[in-house]
């Protein structure tokens, strides 16, 4: 009989729930992995998407290695050819991301691809187990495993593994910003923010944040370190490829018009889709007024120089959220970063004891997940031969509205505390 107590009253509800959730992780997550990764391997012999934007990493890697610039059109073809690659893939990213890359031309391109597809997978994890530590969650079993299996299965962050993107790399940085900026442990954290930036450029709307918020030790350390990296990139790689990246490479990535690329600026291109040089200039005004509108939203919802550490995790989630929507480029996989921000609002939902009645947060939270994840039949689609014009405009543009739903979300929340310029406006 007492048995029988203790036994019911280990197997609690939550318990159950959290052994099931974990046996799902530890059986079905390594499957739908190596899947993932028999498709790279393949796809890389086929000269398919798997591993695409790999390639170019590795190539750009091994002509840096080899004394050349990774921006030469004529080398790069004729490397990536060499190695069996695809030449459609060119090397757009400052050379830094390369040089990362660099002792993986060791291995042959297969074997590095397969230890890069590890990698990622790896700090998907261990970003997943920062921000669930950062948010204080460790306790809560169910909330781990929960968010553990929500991350390893978000269409952004299995499209970014499977395409071999750096945006894993990136979410560790930002995660590891975060945590570090919330303990004051202000240098390291700018050194985050420059290596965030050296992958790829918006990150650096982070230190504005900061900047912001009178953190300015965040921001001096993220200049030296800045200064620091680029001069470590400029040794290895050389001082002409990083003039012809400043110079040619990274203006033509300021405005990608491209069907998946789910930026504001992207969104309004393909509803009003210009022709005429009047039409290109109404892009252009509304493509401003609507980022305008964002970063006018969440200067308001956020205090400016107060340090209230229990309003970090809404606002730096918000921010993350502005600035993948007003970013000129913000394609699926770069997506991985909406861990944060759905991290962030599941805490508010599990913990925040104000929210317990918040269905409609929770139900939008839910939607917004749904809306990001919808993409995979988007691109299923277009990946299957058919056009991107076969397809509504609005069709096309779901993960922006998930990051919508979601931005206004975390607004929510952040009202809700009565610490914002907005919240004060309201109450006068």
């Amino acid at each position: 009989m007492e048995q029988n107590e203790e036994s019911r009253r280990w197997l609690t509800p939550s318990r159950l729930l959290t052994v099931l959730l974990a046996a799902i992780i530890l059986s079905l997550i390594p499957l739908l992995y190596l899947n993932v990764l028999f498709s790279v391997l393949d796809d890389l012999d086929n000269k398919a998407w798997g591993g695409a934007d790999f390639t170019a990493y590795y190539t750009a890697a091994s002509l840096i290695r080899d004394g050349t610039s990774p921006y030469d059109a004529a080398a790069f073809a004729s490397e990536a050819q060499g190695l069996g690659f695809r030449n459609d893939r060119p090397y757009i990213y400052f050379p830094l991301l390369a040089i990362t890359v660099m002792p993986l031309t060791a291995l042959p391109p297969q074997q590095a691809a397969s230890v890069w597809f590890a990698l990622n997978v790896a700090l998907l994890v261990l970003s997943t187990l920062l921000m669930v530590r950062t948010l204080g969650l460790q306790k809560h079993k169910v909330a781990v495993v929960s968010l553990l299996l929500a991350a390893l299965t978000f269409y952004p962050a299995v499209f970014s593994t499977f395409v071999g993107q750096a945006n894993a790399l990136l979410l560790a940085l930002l995660v590891l910003t975060w945590h570090l900026a919330k303990r004051g442990i202000d240098g390291l954290a700018g050194a985050c923010i420059a290596a965030a930036s050296m992958v790829k450029v918006f990150p650096f709307c982070i230190a504005l944040y900061f900047l912001w918020k009178s953190r300015y030790r965040i921001i001096l350390s993220a200049l030296a370190a800045l200064v620091v990296l680029a001069a470590f990139s400029i040794a290895l790689a050389g001082l002409e490829p990083h003039i012809t990246y400043v110079s040619s490479i990274l203006p033509t990535q300021l405005v990608k018009p491209h069907p998946l690329n789910q930026s504001l600026s992207s969104f309004i291109y393909r509803m009003i889709q210009p022709e005429q040089p009047r039409d290109v200039l109404l892009w252009r005004l509304a493509s401003l007024s609507a980022s305008a509108l964002v970063v006018l939203g969440t200067a308001l919802l956020i205090p400016r120089g107060r340090r209230n550490g229990a309003l970090l995790d809404l606002e730096f989630a918000l921010v993350v959220v502005s600035m993948l929507l007003v970013s000129t480029v913000s394609w699926i996989g770069t997506l991985t970063l909406m861990i944060i921000p759905f991290g962030v609002a599941a805490k508010e939902l599990i913990v925040g004891e104000r929210w317990r009645s918040a269905r409609l947060a929770a139900i939008t939270t839910v939607v917004s997940l749904l809306c990001i994840n919808s993409q995979r039949v988007v691109e299923s689609y277009i990946m299957a031969g058919s056009a991107a014009g076969s397809l509504p405009p609005c069709l096309l543009s779901m993960p922006m509205y998930g990051m919508i739903v979601l931005w206004i979300t975390i607004a929510y929340f952040l009202l809700k505390r009565g610490e914002s310029p907005l919240s004060a406006i309201g109450s006068s």
